[in-house]
């Protein structure tokens, strides 16, 4: 079952009904559902707020699991780089308050930890 199709039912309307409602035919309606021909961009919008939807949710539109695994994992590690240098940088100022490096030595360990060496 498509679903608009699902949508529709479960809102208790027919097609006339939907078809009225978006400004088409009933027989649009019946060729939508049946995947005889896609959604106009047109109708998008009002069948989406109609039926509080995306138009991914409405035309069935995933992205692969592979490309969340992926995105995920790249978040992760950026983050993870991004923590390790603030950790790095939070060692070396707090050398630099108790007095372990001198100005040059904190500036220099700064350049070396954000790669500017």
């Amino acid at each position: 079952m498509s679903k608009l199709r699902r949508l529709r039912l479960d809102a208790g309307m027919k097609q006339a009904e939907l078809a009225e409602r978006v400004g088409v035919s009933q027989a649009t309606i019946s060729s939508w559902e049946n995947d005889q021909y896609p959604i106009g961009s047109d109708f998008l919008p009002a069948l989406c707020e109609l039926f509080n939807v995306t138009a991914d949710e409405l035309l069935g539109i995933k992205e692969p699991r592979e490309f969340h695994a992926h995105r995920r994992e790249g978040v992760t590690d950026v983050a993870q780089e991004d923590i390790d240098l603030v950790k790095r940088l939070q060692v070396i100022v707090e050398m630099h308050r108790e007095g372990s490096l001198t100005d040059t030595e904190f500036a220099a360990a700064k350049r070396r930890v954000l790669g500017l060496d």
